[in-house]
């Protein structure tokens, strides 16, 4: 049988064809493919740029009210429209994009307002998120020296200078110090407390401050004595948590002469939040009205631990210390008495001390407060205008060294 001759078969040579034709055919495959790559990834590209674009319009959309409102708050707030300014104010804040500057806005048109309930609700929120805010701190502190909230005061006025920055800290101190070494005078005190609890009926605060002066400082068109004790009463019993409404309503008692019924409410107050106030009102019962001078003694003492500075205390421990045959005692604390009253007297300690806290980028005058506090047994204060005075001198000795270096 004749062999095939060894050629390709046929299949071979139709595979080898397909070979043959194969890279050109490629080529086009290729530039069909090209193009369309490039219209791929052109659509890819718009896509996204049409999604950043959407993206800024929304966020254009959502911040140009927010811009506008901040620009329309603050004109409201220079212009004194203290309404349209807190109405702004607050929407900003509600709407999530509050800032620092907005939240010391709202709390301060609602001061401006009177409503210094709600302005100190919203100050003690923003110093939450922003703690070293020294305007948040003045006028939180401010509230409550009008107020008269001398433990809150004194407390608040510690955190707030552990947490501003070191060249604020003198603008906290000067509140801390007026609050325990100086009084609003009557009249403005009045009418500040008047405003705020009228503008706002559930102010307690206010109004007790109010109450207080009305039965320290009794005037001819103040309330009757019953209609004073009888608000004093209900406020009470609405918030039996407010110990400063106890403290007033004990020490209006006692002022009017009602003993015993004092000494119902002075008995009533929570063991375990007995502090300065109570021991102060049970050192006077012991003293003035149950005979017990030791007991005194130690009550008034224990009153006088976190303010040294209170005078009427003093007098009382004079006299109990006189009782006791405390002769040297007696004498010290009538010698603290007329220091004090000196000290807190407008015309006297009060002129001095005016005059170096308007001046308190000067040393001589941060001394001159460290002296009076610690003439006032504040030596906590005392320290605290000592190292400012301390950090300013170094901080002149700092630039006159740079002024002038050495050759």
């Amino acid at each position: 049988m004749p062999k095939r001759s060894g050629g390709r078969s046929p299949r071979s040579s139709a595979h080898s064809q397909a070979g043959a034709k194969s890279p050109a055919r490629s080529s086009r495959t290729n530039s069909r493919r090209l193009p369309l790559l490039r219209r791929r990834w052109w659509a890819l590209i718009l896509g996204l740029g049409g999604v950043v674009l959407a993206i800024a319009f929304a966020l254009a959309a959502r911040y140009q009210p927010r811009a506008a409102k901040l620009r329309q708050a603050w004109l409201a707030s220079e212009a004194g429209d203290w309404a349209k300014a807190l109405e702004l104010w607050h929407e900003v804040n509600e709407s999530g994009q509050g800032s620092q500057d907005s939240l010391r806005g709202e709390a301060r048109a609602s001061l401006a307002l009177g409503r210094a309930r709600v302005a100190e609700q919203k100050l003690r929120a923003a110093l939450k998120v922003y703690p070293a805010d020294v305007e948040l701190w003045q006028l939180l502190l401010e509230i409550l020296r009008a107020e008269e909230r001398t433990l809150e005061l004194d407390e608040l006025s510690w955190q707030a200078i552990d947490q501003v920055p070191a060249d604020s800290r003198g603008l906290i101190l000067r509140e801390l110090t007026l609050g325990l070494l100086s009084e609003l005078p009557d009249t403005v005190a009045r009418r500040t407390l008047r405003r705020w609890s009228h503008s706002d009926p559930a102010d307690d605060d206010a109004r007790l401050a109010l109450l207080r002066r009305i039965a320290t400082q009794p005037r001819a068109d103040d309330p009757s004595r019953e209609d004073l004790l009888a608000e004093l009463e209900h406020i009470l019993s609405r918030r039996p948590d407010l110990l400063e409404a106890r403290a007033v309503i004990v020490e209006a008692l006692a002022d009017f002469g009602e003993i015993e019924r004092g000494r119902r409410f002075l008995l009533d107050w929570p063991p375990d939040r007995q502090d300065a106030r109570f021991y102060r009102l049970r050192g006077r019962w012991n003293l003035e009205y149950d005979h017990k001078p030791e007991q005194a003694f130690d009550d008034l003492h224990r009153a006088l631990e976190p303010f040294p500075q209170d005078w009427r205390t003093w007098y009382r421990l004079a006299r109990t210390a006189r009782l006791l045959g405390k002769r040297e005692e007696a004498e010290a604390a009538a010698n603290r008495v007329r220091r004090l009253r000196e000290i807190v007297d407008p015309l006297v300690g009060g002129k001095r001390l005016d005059d170096a806290l308007e001046r308190l980028n000067e040393q001589p005058a941060l001394q001159d407060l460290a002296a009076l506090c610690r003439d006032a047994g504040l030596l906590r204060l005392a320290n605290a205008w000592s190292q400012q005075a301390s950090t300013l001198e170094k901080k002149a000795q700092g630039n006159a060294r740079e002024a002038f270096p050495p050759s």
